[in-house]
């Protein structure tokens, strides 16, 4: 059995700028609290506990006095509740996350509607939606919401291009009298008209949507998703500006993951259960080949390999290099040889 590997895979800078910069705060903090897990993959968790990095579901669970956000992100109303209880942030999030927190926050200022192509679930995802609906949260009580509908206008009291004042806190919210969302996930037009309907808002009205991507969603079906969003609001004259935010490094890896499984009877995809671009890069495997996710290497059964000549490997982008060298490890004990100049 031939052992063949993508030819981009594994841990990406961003995973790596993290880890680097939670090691080097470590040194000189006895504990550091994270809000959720710092990267999706169990064994950097586990590595990370051990030097005194913790995970905890969210500020209301802190007991260290350093608490970081990580690399998904957060909504501004995090950072100004850590500050406020008068913990250390520290902020890991992505630059390419920080990216589109901030055009989605400028979208929403321009009045747009703002969709989310992605897990709603998923904390990137959350902190998104939160950067750009703080704009309506921090409106002044009675002022009119440019928000995208027919019949909106401009509001004169716009936040900083942050929501942060010069000392790095966001400035207590006055909660105008228009305090529906304007930016929603949705992986379908019928979830986005089920919101409109929810919001009391007709798709007819809708005058301008923006839609962006979680930065590990499959390029593809992005764009999948966009036309079926031009196709349906176009008929109602809506203006509709697609951005696309999926990061470089999912961009690269998946289409090698494609390449990889259409020359290989078996797919093995390494990386955490929690990491969404993970399970993307095993979903469009699967398209091409049998296509199995794991996390560790005895999670490998010698069933799937039987009357197999090759198997692919790839992995995610939260996914150490000693962990994809432990899978190809354990399948070369399978009987597996490693490709010549693989």
């Amino acid at each position: 059995m031939e052992i063949k590997l993508a030819k981009e895979m594994g841990m990406c800078f961003g995973v790596r700028d993290t880890l680097k910069f939670i090691d080097e705060a470590g040194q000189s903090r006895q504990r550091i609290d994270t809000l959720g897990t710092l990267v999706h993959n169990p064994q950097l968790v586990e590595r990370l506990s051990k030097r005194g990095v913790e995970v905890v579901g969210g500020l209301d669970s802190v007991s260290a006095p350093t608490v970081a956000v990580t690399a998904h992100g957060a909504a501004p109303d995090v950072y100004r509740r850590a500050e406020l209880s008068g913990l250390e942030l520290l902020d890991t999030t992505c630059p390419l996350v920080t990216r589109v927190q901030q055009l989605a926050k400028r979208l929403m200022e321009e009045g747009n509607w703002v969709i989310v192509y992605g897990d709603a679930p998923h904390p990137e995802v959350i902190g998104i939606l939160g950067w750009a609906n703080s704009v309506f949260e921090e409106r002044g009580a009675g002022a009119e919401a440019h928000d995208g509908v027919e019949g909106g206008t401009p509001s004169n009291d716009t936040p900083s291009p942050h929501g942060m004042s010069e000392s790095g806190i966001k400035p207590k919210s006055k909660i105008s009298k228009f305090g529906a969302r304007r930016a929603i996930c949705a992986k379908s037009v019928e979830e986005i008209e089920a919101a409109l309907i929810a919001d009391g808002t007709p798709a007819a009205k809708i005058r301008r949507i923006a839609l962006i991507s979680q930065t590990t969603q499959n390029t593809e079906w992005f764009k999948e998703f966009v036309r079926d969003v031009v196709s349906r609001f176009l008929e109602h004259g809506t203006e509709v500006h697609a951005h696309n935010t999926v990061c470089l490094p999912t961009a690269k890896r998946q289409p090698a993951a494609v390449d990889l499984a259409k020359e290989v009877d078996v797919m093995v995809v390494v990386g955490g259960y929690e990491s969404a671009n993970t399970r993307h890069l095993r979903d469009i495997a699967a398209e091409f080949c049998p296509a199995y996710h794991i996390e560790r290497p005895e999670q490998l059964e010698e069933a799937w390999f039987q009357g197999v000549k090759t198997v692919g490997v790839t992995a995610g982008a939260s996914t150490p290099d000693y962990v994809i060298k432990e899978v190809v490890d354990a399948l070369e004990d399978m009987g597996g040889k490693l490709a010549v100049g693989a």
